[in-house]
Parts: C-alpha cells; sequence; structure tokens
C-alpha cells in the first residue's frame, strides 16, 4: 500500500510539474557551472529548479511606488521610482481523493502580519502541504507529502 502511495505521488509530482508548465511556458535547459545543462521550469515557480517537486510555488508581486515623507512619489530624476511587494503565495499540488492538481494553498501578507508583529512563526496546512514563515529571518519552508519533500527560500514580504 505505501508503495503504491508513493508510485501515485511521484506520478501526481511529475502530472503537475507538466501541467504547470506546458501551461505557462514549459521547460528549458540552463547551463550551471560545473553542471552543464539542467533542466527547469519556465512558468515563474520559486522553485524551478527542483524538476521532481511534488508541488509548484509561485510568489506574486507587483510594483508599488516609493514614497517619501511627506507620502510624496520618489523619482529618481524623471522615472518613478517602486518596489516589488509580495500579493501572495501559491502553492499547487495535488489534491488528494479527486485525482486532480489544484491550489493547495494561499498566503497573504495579510496573512502574515501577526507573526510579523510578534516575531513568532506562522504555519498554514492543507492536504497534507504545510508552509511555514519565520519573520526572523524572511524564511519560507513549504513540506509536501510526497517522499518527505522539503523545499525553503528568504523572501521580503514588504
Amino acid at each position: 500500500m505505501l508503495q503504491k502511495i508513493v508510485v501515485v505521488m511521484t506520478l501526481a509530482g511529475m502530472i503537475l510539474g507538466a501541467t504547470v508548465a506546458l501551461a505557462d511556458g514549459g521547460v528549458k535547459e540552463v547551463y550551471v557551472e560545473d553542471v552543464g545543462l539542467v533542466p527547469v521550469f519556465d512558468d515563474g515557480r520559486l522553485n524551478a529548479f527542483d524538476i521532481n517537486a511534488p508541488a509548484a510555488i509561485f510568489a506574486q508581486r507587483e510594483p508599488r511606488p516609493v514614497l517619501d515623507e511627506n507620502g510624496q512619489q520618489v523619482w529618481d530624476g524623471e522615472t518613478p521610482v517602486y518596489e516589488d511587494h509580495l500579493v501572495r503565495i501559491e502553492v499547487w499540488g495535488y489534491l488528494p481523493g479527486t485525482d486532480t492538481i489544484g491550489k493547495v494553498l494561499e498566503v497573504t501578507p495579510a496573512d502574515l502580519s501577526a507573526s510579523l508583529t510578534s516575531g513568532k512563526a506562522y504555519t498554514i496546512s492543507a492536504y497534507g502541504y504545510t508552509l511555514t514563515f519565520y519573520p526572523a529571518a524572511s524564511q519560507f519552508v513549504l513540506s509536501a507529502p510526497a517522499y518527505g519533500y522539503s523545499y525553503a527560500w528568504q523572501m521580503g514580504i514588504a
């Protein structure tokens, strides 16, 4: 039974990768020094180099104007200054019992605000996937149910 679950989750990860990648870009090869050409997803996911990942992690960011102490737009010569702000993090993966791939987790800066204020970790879980944010390090860690998968990254949420 465990072997069947592992096979199903492995196939789900491969299907997820292929489905999401083909829907918006696909897979390409990039040159990595001391390794050579390696396949990477070309669809904007954070874990693009993790070709066997059972989850796809996307961070949607948008540019917002930088404001001075008076609330006025900051300019660099004739160019307005913008900085990226996190809109949401989405995790897509296998939905158990449905045989489909879909959004399993979504986190917004509003979800993380209490964690930023308290300094304590924020955790959200669904469908066996867990995403934890550690505010002191600006670090996120995703754990997925397939073969002990874990992926960590640092990202500001401003």
